[in-house]
């Protein structure tokens, strides 16, 4: 997910344009001057350099990853796969 910021000196003034879970109406926005994607590393690598440039973020911003998913429904073989596997990467 993308979030475009229209970022000032003040980032308690910090004023959030929209958000969009494709990287890539992100990145039009910000070709068109509408402001700055803020997303993960390697969300936009498909867009060329002197169109959309990508910097870090100082200091880096870190923050966990939670999965949920409903119990006692039925799943399809893919997602049952998915929960095995991130089942078996606790353990």
């Amino acid at each position: 997910m993308a979030t475009v910021l229209s970022l000032g000196k003040d980032f308690s003034k910090l004023q959030i344009a929209f958000t969009s879970n494709l990287g890539t109406n992100a990145g039009v926005m910000a070709a068109n001057g509408l402001g700055y994607p803020v997303s993960i590393e390697g969300a936009a690598k498909y867009w060329r350099e002197d169109i959309l440039v990508q910097r870090r973020i100082s200091p880096e911003i870190t923050t966990s990853t939670v999965i949920a998913w409903r119990r006692n429904i039925p799943y399809s073989l893919a997602v049952s796969k998915m929960i095995e596997e991130i089942n078996a990467f606790q353990a």
